[in-house]
């Protein structure tokens, strides 16, 4: 273990031969780090990712972006006419500031190794004279081409630092341009840095971001996205708000999951004020309603107005949301202000009369179950261990970097993305056999020794060393769990006890008046009509496949039906926790009496190992209640049907 600043590490000290040429130290601010890169909490250490020759392929595949990307905005086009060009800019975050300050820096000279050799080939391969001009003048002064600015540069800086720090943070206008006042070309387009953030810099002109450093919360990546997600403007100094632009954004394979979760990110927010900040998105909008000339003068306006403060949250909220259009505040307050600044709970009455009719319905499925377990046959067990080997479960080390290219214009509503990988010339997440076996036994409490006479049994040759990897350790878990929830959720059976279980819609034996509104769903259906035989006064869903649900009028056979809130049955699974289905149909006999109670869980049509248990233990459950019938359906055509056969 390694210990510092009151958090864990943990690093395999049993096979220091994996780290081979990896130095633990401290960093320019005292943090432990490795190869010069911070180590964050909670972080496993991976070789690979630390290594020089990774870090060489993610500057090499940022350099490789900007050069295509340069390549695009010098030679746009405006129908059969040459628009003006865009000045391309690249940012880097680093951990170390030595390897790029100091002379003979591992990452400067490494950078501009890699910016040489690729401007020797695209100049050999450029045709037009003038873009190729730009290229050599770029050649013949590759420390010319870059920059940085760290906080320590403002103790003590050089005429050369102070230039840079200049234009970075100062000289914007002069960053963006092509051709300086002496007519020379303006080359420093790659810039490097560590917090950035914390000055409140940003730059229009940033289409490429690369990652050489590690990030401490999801809420800093985000903000380096941020840097990109400005509107650029061309060689003339316009603001370009009628195109569609994109962000590269390249991450080590340590943060490959990052991908997925900032692109919902992303989506998921759109137009949204973000943390209760004055966003992009509103100073674009204020610009566009002539609140002021550009986004410096709306942001000024909003500081003296005490609208914001100097960070930037949004200090009267009332005052902004005045000045904004009405659809655009609709928008805004479906995400983080309300109304006054306050978070109000909505709540959704539930109609009395309606739920009395499912109270025989209530004191049986809200009955406390246990579940009791058949004993795991040894044929049982060896065909669990067996088929959790079958397939292609052993793949070479995978190690990548990914790079989430985002497309955005000037309104943000919707981003397209395209998500790419490189791989690592690393031996990423390869595991001595021992340790292999030990995280195989943690994940599925079987003893190593067991899964080591598994291998065995199994594989006529040892297994190649490269393939005892994090890959084929993830491939083995997930067919084992497939494989144990198929066998095993055929081994146990629900018993009944004799009182209930609380749940969100009983209070002191009664049913409560209301609910919060998320306890039903997430989204209000406004437009869907609430019929008198609904269980509440509004509809809510979770899911398009619950809206569509929703929006289907059951046959007049149906005394009452509806959604059911979270938690309100509590099915147990054997894995632990508990399920609940979506809907209750309460189907009326001759006399207007319930005479059967459909059940509905509602379901995408690919599902997860986790869906397939709470469907088996929901399917188990109510197959043995009197007058309930349960059904799955991943299509609200199928509502209709299955209602009809049963009123039939």
């Amino acid at each position: 273990m390694a210990d510092n600043k009151d958090f864990e590490i943990r690093i395999y000290e049993k096979f220091p031969s994996d780290f081979d040429g990896v130095e633990l130290g401290l960093d320019d601010d005292n943090d432990l780090a490795i190869n010069d890169m911070k180590i964050n909490e909670g972080l496993i250490l991976l070789p690979g990712v630390f290594s020089m020759s990774y870090q060489e392929l993610l500057l090499s595949q940022a350099i490789d972006k900007h050069f295509a990307k340069e390549r695009e905005n010098w030679f746009r086009q405006n129908g059969d006419l040459k628009a003006p060009k865009i000045k391309t800019l690249s940012l880097f975050f680093i951990d170390n500031i030595k390897s790029y300050r100091e002379d003979g820096g591992w990452l400067r000279a490494k950078f501009e190794t890699l910016l040489r050799n690729k401007l020797d080939t695209l100049i050999s391969k450029e045709t037009d004279e003038q873009y190729k001009l730009f290229l050599k003048a770029t050649r013949s002064d590759l420390s010319g081409s870059h920059a940085g600015y760290f906080a320590k540069d403002n103790a003590k800086a050089d005429e050369d630092i102070q230039k840079e720090i200049d234009d970075i943070l100062r000289n914007k206008d002069e960053m963006l341009s092509f051709k300086r006042d002496d007519g020379s070309w303006n080359i420093r387009r790659f810039l490097f840095s560590k917090w950035t953030l914390r000055e409140g810099w940003d730059n229009p002109n940033v289409f490429v971001i690369a990652k050489l450093r590690t990030s401490g919360s999801e809420i800093s990546k985000l903000q380096e996205v941020g840097r990109g997600l400005r509107l650029p403007v061309d060689e003339n100094g316009k603001r370009l708000s009628a195109e569609e632009f994109r962000l590269d954004y390249i991450v080590d394979w340590s943060e490959k999951d990052f991908a997925d979760s900032l692109i919902a990110e992303i989506n998921n927010d759109n137009l949204k004020i973000s943390n209760d900040k004055i966003t992009d998105a509103i100073v674009n909008k204020l610009v566009e309603v002539k609140y002021a000339d550009n986004d410096d003068k709306v942001k000024a306006k909003l500081l003296l107005e005490d609208i914001r403060d100097k960070d930037d949250k949004i200090l009267k909220k009332e005052a902004l949301l005045a000045l904004l259009p009405k659809d655009f505040i609709e928008v805004v307050r479906r995400g983080k202000i309300t109304d006054n600044g306050r978070n109000r709970r909505p709540k959704i009455k539930l109609r009395e009369q309606n739920w009395e009719h499912l109270k025989d319905l209530w004191s049986k499925v809200t009955r406390r179950y246990f579940l009791q377990f058949e004993k795991l046959e040894t044929s049982d067990f060896n065909k669990i261990l067996s088929e959790s080997l079958n397939g292609k479960i052993f793949v070479s080390p995978i190690g990548s970097i990914t790079s989430v290219s985002m497309k955005f214009n000037d309104e943000k509503k919707q981003f397209g993305t395209e998500v790419s990988t490189s791989d690592a010339p690393a031996q990423i997440g390869v595991l001595p056999y021992g340790e292999f076996l030990k995280r195989l036994s943690k994940e599925t409490s079987i003893n190593p020794k067991i899964w080591h006479l598994a291998f065995v049994k199994k594989f006529n040759a040892p297994i190649e060393k490269e393939l005892i990897n994090d890959s084929s350790l993830k491939n083995i878990i997930e067919n084992y769990k497939k494989t144990f929830g198929e066998v095993f959720a055929q081994k146990y059976k629900y018993d009944a006890l004799d009182y209930s279980a609380d749940t969100s819609l009983i209070k002191d034996g009664k049913f409560v008046g209301e609910l919060e509104q998320n306890l039903i769903g997430t989204t209000l259906a406004e437009s869907i009509a609430v019929e008198e035989n609904y269980l509440y006064d509004k509809k809510a869903y979770d899911s398009d496949i619950e809206r569509e649900v929703l929006q289907r009028t059951p046959a007049e056979q149906v005394l009452t039906f509806g959604k059911l809130p979270r938690r309100s049955i509590k099915v147990p699974t054997y894995t632990g926790g508990t399920t609940s289905p979506d809907f209750v149909y309460a189907i009326k006999d001759e006399n207007g009496k319930v005479k059967l109670n459909l059940l509905i869980e509602t379901k995408a049509k690919d599902t997860r190992l986790g869906e397939n248990i709470a469907l088996e233990a929901q399917k188990k459950l109510f197959a043995n209640i009197e007058n309930v019938k349960w059904h799955m359906i991943n299509d609200a055509d199928k509502i209709s049907q299955i209602l009809n056969e049963l009123i039939q």
